[in-house]
């Protein structure tokens, strides 16, 4: 067994964003801010200099700024919120399908005031049918999608196809049913290219956390053999145990994750 403390070998590529990200915060805790103050924590066993970094590692301040920077574009990532052109195709689409179909509800529930008689007796007869579906456009969006198809299936049933034909309403349900159609399909190309954008930014965003960590300990280990100090020391155990604990959680994680699945019952 060797004389130098070294740091643990470790590897965060199997944790979830949210995982990498609460270690890299824990790990720049355990070092000194160059700005003292504020909500930053005191930490009393290391010394900074906004010119040098941290003395007692060999760390610069260019490397905490640099992890300071990950960790923002991290937490970025993670609760990034955008309103983009997509979303503003999708409102216009679903106000779109509102008005169509609170048009083909109210032919229905209105059909008293028509001059026909035709078109009364088929509203009357219609009624029943739509009334499951009163106030479908203040509906949340995903559930209004999948009431939208009721709708239509209901509709379109064979018993009802004269009322629906004498009120003139097929060429509006085909009409909901493109702009329904095309709603779920933006929804769906929305979340798709979110997720690519997403994961190819956090890729790259922890290819750069995983170098700058690399680089901090390989120079703190470094330092500490060219320079022997209690910090050092401490600082290099400290991660050790940051490192056992960070592993710890994602093993429970995936404990869990594996008893869940082992829970499931069969389907034969």
């Amino acid at each position: 067994m060797g004389t130098y403390l070294k740091f643990t070998d470790f590897s965060a590529n199997n944790f979830n964003n949210a995982e990498y990200l609460s270690f890299l915060r824990r790990f720049r805790a355990l070092l000194p801010f160059p700005e003292q103050g504020g909500d930053r924590p005191e930490i009393e066993s290391l010394s900074v200099n906004e010119s040098n970094g941290v003395p007692a590692l060999g760390v610069s301040a260019a490397q905490l700024t640099a992890l300071d920077a990950v960790i923002d574009q991290l937490t970025d990532l993670n609760n990034q919120s955008r309103i983009s052109q997509e979303t503003e195709t999708l409102n216009d689409t679903d106000k779109q399908r509102d008005n169509v179909a609170v048009y083909a509800l109210n032919r229905i529930n209105n059909s008293a005031t028509l001059p026909l008689l035709a078109e009364q007796e088929a509203g009357k007869f219609l009624r029943n049918v739509v009334k499951p579906y009163t106030g479908i456009a203040r509906l949340p969006l995903n559930q209004e999608t999948e009431t939208i198809k009721g709708l239509l299936v209901d509709l379109r049933k064979p018993e009802n196809a004269s009322a629906v034909q004498a009120l003139s309403l097929t060429p509006y349900l085909n009409e909901l049913e493109r702009l329904n159609n095309l709603y779920e399909s933006l929804v769906a190309q929305r979340a798709a290219e979110r997720l690519a954008s997403s994961v190819d930014n956090s890729k790259i965003v922890r290819a750069q956390g995983d170098d700058i960590y690399d680089d901090i300990t390989s120079l703190a280990f470094a330092w500490s053999l060219a320079n022997p100090s209690d910090e050092a020391t401490a600082f290099i155990r400290n991660v050790n145990a940051l490192i056992s604990d960070a592993q710890t959680a994602y093993n429970q994680r995936m404990g869990q994750k594996k008893k869940k699945e082992s829970d499931r019952p069969e389907i034969e």
